[in-house]
């Protein structure tokens, strides 16, 4: 904007938005430059919050993180300590880090470890007498809506593993000394982010001041309830991976979370073998936290960059997409997407599906994990739908994190789902995702 104005005789700025950080630093841009600045207020339609919420987006940012620490340890709590002797004393050399969620329980579901990010994997190595370590990380589930149901689910794959696969979670690692350092460390960080505060917001672009509109992100990601979650993670991880007897590879799940970084970085420290990031999604060049900077790609074996020794991509987009970016070609490696593998099936029976037009038109919503992009995506769909015309009959998956009431949006009538993908699509006529959900690609 700064650019294209540049050439232009402007004389006053209209700003209509509910962006109050937007309408913060073109303020500051117009008075820099003599310009008039009106700001249009435009209130976004939002779900009406409660008393409780209202209160708790007023608490300072501490405040939230140690809360919601609080809450995620009672929350867990029950997960302390399941499958950590066997961790500690497994004869496998190859490890996993994932998520529990995206489970398969479809079928004659007896209590095996069956998972759709990993798919035909797990069943390949057992078969090939190649045993591994699962270390899970929670996240409530509609087949495992609470620690206490996790907790059983990590026992039954444990004894339907029969010593070939050792399975346990993140939160089993919980302690009070592992609490105590995550606080000291915490601590330490707010000490710092103290000290650089100051440099940072004053920092511009070519006389734009951006602080304003990551002032927010920033006091959050430091002093608020992310930063105090990303910690716990690093110190939980340590704990893991130094309890692990000495492996030969280690593969996870590549997203670029804070998590993973913090994984590399003590994968590394406890001196084990080969790391692996599984890009088991589609790989967006417009989604920043894929890439960086192909300077900090270099090792000077001082505060390197995390980086696992290959990235796993599935398939030569990816891999393109990849070198376009300044990503190290030596360290990637081509591979297929194992929970794409599914879509075979869809295939062989094209034949056999037929869409029934008398049933009306069939929609089904995927959902973003962000709140703010699912409320937007909702909206949109709301203000669209109220004028239509055409029968439409809407199916909502929510994204495992981001779950939504149907009550916020009365104008339509939704059907929640928690059904596998695969079986939504073949029901389904239209899909409606979000921009940056990888279930677009399986649409």
């Amino acid at each position: 904007f700064d650019l294209w104005a540049r050439d232009k005789n402007v004389d006053s700025i209209t700003l209509t938005s509910d962006d109050k950080a937007l309408a913060e630093c073109i303020k500051q841009w117009c008075l820099e430059r003599e310009i008039l600045f009106f700001w249009r207020f435009m209130a976004s339609k939002k779900p009406p919050s409660t008393i409780g919420r209202k209160i708790y987006k007023c608490l300072p940012n501490m405040v939230k993180a140690l809360a919601q620490i609080t809450r995620r340890i009672w929350t867990c709590w029950p997960l302390r300590g399941v499958g950590l002797d066997s961790w500690m004393r497994s004869n496998g050399e190859i490890s996993f880090f994932s998520y529990l969620f995206n489970l398969d329980q479809t079928g004659d579901w007896q209590g095996e470890f069956k998972s759709r990010f990993w798919t035909k994997l797990p069943d390949e190595l057992s078969k090939n007498d190649c045993k591994t370590n699962w270390l899970h990380i929670y996240i409530a589930d509609p087949s495992h809506p609470t620690a206490k149901h996790a907790k059983a689910k990590l026992e039954d794959f444990n004894k339907m593993g029969r010593g070939e696969q050792t399975h346990t979670s993140l939160e089993s690692f919980l302690s009070w000394p592992v609490t105590l350092r995550a606080l000291k460390d915490w601590f330490g960080v707010l000490k710092f982010a103290k000290i650089l505060e100051p440099v940072v917001s004053k920092v511009d672009a070519e006389g734009v001041r951006l602080w304003p509109l990551f002032k927010d992100e920033w006091y959050s990601s430091l002093s608020g309830d992310s930063s105090l979650s990303a910690i716990l993670n690093f110190n939980l991880l340590k704990e893991a991976v130094g309890l692990l007897p000495k492996q030969r590879a280690g593969v996870y799940l590549y997203e670029q979370q804070a998590w993973e970084l913090a994984l590399i970085y003590c994968w590394k420290d406890e001196g084990h073998g080969l790391l692996v990031g599984a890009q088991h999604t589609s790989l967006l060049d417009w989604n920043l936290r894929n890439f960086h900077d192909p300077r900090n790609y270099e090792r000077l074996d001082y505060n390197d960059l995390p980086m696992p020794d290959i990235l796993a991509v599935n398939g030569p987009a990816a891999m393109e997409t990849a070198i376009e970016n300044g990503y190290p070609e030596c360290r990637l490696f081509e591979v297929e997407a194992l929970r794409y593998l599914y879509l075979e099936d869809f295939r062989k029976e094209k034949e056999d599906f037929q869409i029934k037009k008398n049933d009306g038109l069939r929609l089904l919503v995927l959902g973003d994990y962000l709140e703010s992009n699912t409320r937007n995506q909702m909206n949109l769909l709301v203000r669209t739908l109220v004028s239509s015309p055409i029968d439409i009959k809407i199916i909502m998956k929510p994204h495992p994190a981001c779950i939504i009431d149907p009550k916020d949006y009365p104008e339509v009538d939704i059907k929640l789902s928690s059904d596998p993908l695969q079986d939504l699509l073949r029901h389904c006529d239209l899909a409606y995702s979000s921009p940056v959900t990888s279930a677009a690609v399986d649409a």
